[in-house]
């Protein structure tokens, strides 16, 4: 089978493509024809060697796959390693049946980064229908989908912030409110401006730093989601006079 693997770590210039022998499917396991892998924030940090370095080398990556079983189902898979490939054994378990109307790129983004999201949004910070939500980094896999998925949920007011103008109208194409300059320096001000001058309820935070003091000033209580990309911790904001 072709596949992409890494014999050294690095950037992307140390993936090389290779003939492989075919994976045999374990106990629980299916053998899927890829029709498209995920490209995540651990895969890039795992060819890295910064994530969880795979041992020995070469290794080859990807987590999440769409593709189909042998009886012609098509799925949205999830596994350990080895998605880079025409073909991948995925625990049965973690197969979810997709329809033929959605296309593989859109398929592949639901599963880590659309689980991510989800449980970021209705889990963690549990989004209240007529709520005020921000979302940092609103541009990146995990923010463009908590715009979506903010709306489904009946946010009241999204308000996205991104670096630069064209990540902005990304944002706003894909729902927010209102989007803005994520920079630090005044970014409590235009928040609030965003939002009519009125507190805000949720803030979902992918960017940490001096953005994160800036939001943990913000007035009376709400909810604060940081999401430092790999872990997930959980800030109740505090009412401050």
């Amino acid at each position: 089978m072709r596949a992409v693997q890494f014999d050294r770590f690095g950037g992307p210039e140390v993936l090389t493509e290779v003939e492989r022998p075919d994976p045999v499917p374990g106990d629980g396991e299916v053998l899927v024809e890829v029709e498209a892998a995920g490209v995540d924030f651990g895969d890039i940090k795992n060819v890295a060697g910064q994530y969880a370095p795979p041992e020995p080398l070469p290794h080859v990556p990807g987590m999440e796959v769409v593709g189909r079983t042998a009886d012609g189902t098509r799925a949205l898979g999830y596994l350990a390693s080895g998605g880079y490939a025409s073909l991948a054994a995925v625990p049965a378990r973690d197969l979810v049946e997709i329809p033929e109307e959605i296309g593989a790129g859109q398929a592949a983004a639901l599963l880590v980064q659309g689980l991510t999201t989800w449980h970021l949004l209705r889990s963690a910070a549990r989004v209240q229908p007529g709520e005020a939500v921000v979302v940092n980094a609103a541009a990146g896999g995990v923010g463009s989908l908590a715009i979506q998925l903010a709306r489904h949920f009946d946010a009241g007011r999204v308000i996205a912030t991104a670096s630069t103008p064209d990540k902005r109208s990304l944002a706003l194409e894909l729902g927010a409110d209102s989007a803005v300059d994520g920079a630090a320096d005044g970014y409590r001000e235009r928040i609030l401006d965003a939002n009519h001058g009125r507190r805000v309820d949720v803030v979902l935070d992918a960017v940490g730093g001096e953005v994160f003091e800036r939001w943990r000033s913000f007035p009376c209580t709400f909810r604060g989601i940081a999401c430092p990309r790999i872990s997930i911790s959980e800030t109740i904001g505090v009412c401050h006079a």
